[in-house]
């Protein structure tokens, strides 16, 4: 293969060509739109039902823990935690670490890593997707993004996910764009560290490139380049594949064989066991067209996984029609295989697991906008046009199960939206019925269709229908950005700020939330989830931890593994981290560990414990202490609140209530808890200023939550009617 026909087999399809002035410009216009929607309020938390999993919660920290301990301590690892050489040696890190020393260690900046390999992942795909189907293709596939909130929200935190991609798509863009050897080699490098540097589950990438080089060789057979030739790119890939792997085999695997293996053996069959598509025919048709149940990814861009559909089914139209296979992959490029391949392979290589958070799936939100923008494009410069060449069976046999899939998933979502009940065994047959007769359909106006001359009128109904489709795919995702910025929340921030003034230097803590509450403090993180398939009977012992910061699932698995320390743990207060409690608990003195054991107690905890062992005075003096000490504290204020209203003190404890939400206004459970603080005082007294008040607290945490339906309840019991109003 002649090295430089790696950027020319990839050259896009002639369309329409646009001033690369004008492109600079509308480029600048987008990447900058792109670029504000991401950074606005970058440090506020997720939004509610961003996913159906606390991930976004509890993951990114971890990613970026070990770059800051390193700034804050001069040391990667400074508590000897080797569970974690994927977190330890990632990109991630080595972004976080320059993140972390110019503008310090923070959410914010935390978030800025994740922001930085989102953005780029958008403007390689920008540049592979410029080369495989053209500048007006590309400026759509920018416009169409924009405001999707999957990647939006996610973009901003720093998950591996994101590492991979940024480094996968590079690969592509090296391949497509850079006529040498070196841009090869260099490709097989970024796509190695992509899956060993970035996620391992970015071996899926690895089909797309080997039928990508495999196109080339094919093609390239008929011009009558010796095949050594032919193999000489494939070779320089493989190599830079090689060296990349080798550097990781003895940089991250032999120092920590034992722990690399364990992690992986848990991620993929231990913690979620033997995948249950393998389980019967049965199980892998409902795997293969759900896609699983609980990320409903297609739900969240149903008009762009239509276009989408639609381009895969024109693509299969092209290479399925009766003419030999050279002239049918004429149009088709290494590129557009690449893009192709990728999303059938997520595709596949996703369905089959039974854990598939959506984060793993953002590989397919690009490639489904990219191929919304390609056909939309197409549609718009070439009008409703059909190739000649008839239909053979391997159209029906290739696009049936892309319709069986596209079917299934608009009929689950319109049950869902009509709230009724959706089972698969109950409506797969008449989903596969209807499957086949929009296959027979499609393919009958095909072939009536085809070779007709369009009618003028027609074109001018399409680049309509196409303009209202743009506006409808970027208007809704706009419309739900903009739902967002009028509420956004920064209870991680304010829980965080929080914690520090409650416990004392040399705390140790360690739990699904201790990574994002701790980041910024001067805490020591170990992280740790409970359910682990096989828990460590000394993790408790090699680990100076005080804390735990957990939510019901994990303090139960942890009351279960380790009930000698869990038995005998002191509750402190209760976070809202999104829509979930996260318990601190203080073990300290309990594990065996001598550094735990020699842990001080703040006043926070001594106010606390003297009021356990009924010592109300003293209790009282440390509670008071520590708030004069730390006046802007939520924590200290609560307490304090919670007992001047159980002892009846209530204009003390309406004031001390108050005060506590103004050091947190976005957080929706304590404007609840005041509002519950005033329902109950009206109840008692019948003075209506409560009864205002309390409203006005209700609705303030209605505006900021408004999916929990206990809120509801006692804001509509307060206003004395049935009906919730906004």
């Amino acid at each position: 293969m002649s090295p430089k026909r790696s950027g020319n087999s990839s050259a896009p399809e002639t369309g329409l060509l646009i001033p690369v002035r004008l492109e600079l410009v509308c480029l600048a216009a987008l990447f900058s739109l792109v670029l504000l929607v991401r950074v606005y309020c970058l440090d506020a938390d997720p939004p509610f039902g961003l996913s159906v999993s606390a991930d976004v919660y509890t993951d990114p920290s971890q990613y970026t823990l070990f770059a800051a301990q390193f700034v804050q301590t001069g040391d990667f690892n400074p508590l000897g935690d080797h569970r974690f050489a994927f977190f330890l040696k990632s990109a991630v890190t080595v972004v976080a670490v320059g993140v972390f020393k110019l503008f310090g260690v923070g959410l914010l900046q935390s978030n800025g890593v994740g922001l930085f390999f989102s953005l780029g992942s958008l403007l390689l795909f920008f540049l592979f997707l410029r080369r495989v189907a053209g500048q007006v293709p590309a400026l759509l596939f920018l416009l169409l993004i924009c405001f999707n909130n999957n990647l939006l929200f996610y973009g901003r935190l720093p998950f591996l996910e994101h590492a991979m991609t940024f480094l996968a798509f590079l690969s592509m863009v090296l391949l497509v764009y850079v006529n040498r050897w070196w841009g090869v080699l260099l490709a097989g490098m970024s796509l190695a560290s992509a899956i060993l540097f970035g996620k391992l589950i970015g071996m899926i990438f690895i089909a797309p490139f080997v039928c990508y080089f495999g196109h080339q060789i094919y093609c390239e057979g008929d011009t009558g380049t010796p095949l050594a030739r032919r193999l000489f790119g494939p070779a320089m890939f493989a190599i830079g594949f090689t060296v990349v792997t080798l550097f990781w085999l003895f940089f991250s695997y032999l120092p920590m064989q034992a722990q690399v293996a364990g992690y992986v053996g848990e991620k993929t069959l231990a913690l979620y066991g033997t995948p249950e598509a393998f389980e019967s025919i049965g199980s892998f048709v409902e795997t293969l067209v759900s896609f699983g149940y609980d990320s409903r990814l297609f739900e969240r861009m149903p008009l762009v996984a239509v276009l989408g559909v639609v381009c895969i089914l024109t693509i299969v139209y092209r290479m399925s029609v009766r003419r030999p296979l050279r002239e049918r992959m004429s149009g088709l490029t290494g590129g557009h295989l690449i893009f192709l391949v990728t999303v059938v392979a997520f595709y596949l290589g996703l369905m089959i697991w039974n854990y598939r958070p959506l984060r793993y799936q953002l590989v397919l939100v690009y490639a489904f906008y990219g191929l919304a923008a390609m056909l939309l494009a197409d549609l718009w410069q070439k009008g409703l046009r059909v190739g000649s060449g008839k239909l053979t069976w391997r159209f029906y046999a290739w696009a049936f199960p892309v319709i069986l899939i596209a079917v299934y998933q608009l009929a689950q979502g319109i049950s869902d939206l009509a709230g009724t009940d959706f089972y698969f065994n109950d409506r797969i047959f008449h989903v596969g019925a209807l499957a086949v007769v929009v296959m027979i359909l499609i393919g009958t106006l095909v072939q009536w269709y085809k070779g007709r001359t369009p009618v003028s009128w027609l074109q001018s109904v399409v680049r309509i229908t196409i303009a209202v489709l743009i506006i409808a795919v970027v208007g809704r995702g706009a419309a739900s950005y903009l739902y967002w910025t009028e509420r956004p929340s920064y209870m991680a921030v304010d829980n965080s700020a929080d914690l520090q003034m409650i416990l004392s230097p040399g705390a140790v803590l360690s739990g699904p939330y201790a990574p994002l509450l701790t980041l910024g403090t001067d805490f020591g993180t170990v992280i740790h989830m409970f359910g682990v398939s096989q828990p460590n009977p000394q993790f408790f012992e090699k680990f100076p931890i005080t804390h735990l910061l957990v939510d019901e699932g994990n303090e139960r698995r942890a009351r279960k593994d380790y009930p000698e320390v869990m038995d005998s743990a002191v509750h402190l207060c209760t976070y809202h981290v999104g829509l979930k409690n996260a318990r601190l608990f203080r073990i300290a003195g309990l594990t065996g560990n001598p550094s735990a054991t020699a842990y001080r107690l703040s006043k926070f905890e001594e106010a606390l414990d003297y009021y356990q062992q009924d010592l109300p005075a003293k209790s009282l003096q440390a509670a008071v202490e520590f708030v004069m000490d730390h006046p802007n504290n939520i924590s200290g204020h609560l307490m304090l609140a919670e007992r001047g209203e159980l002892e009846g003190h209530l204009v003390e404890a309406e004031h001390l209530f108050e005060k506590a939400v103004e050091f947190s206004p976005s957080n929706y459970d304590l404007n609840a808890r005041v509002a519950q603080f005033h329902k109950g005082r009206y109840e008692e007294s019948g003075d209506s200023r409560h009864r205002e008040e309390g409203l006005a607290y209700f609705e303030q945490a209605i505006r900021l939550a408004p999916t929990v339906k206990k809120i509801q309840e006692a804001y509509r019991g307060l206003k004395g009617t049935g009906e919730w109003q906004d």
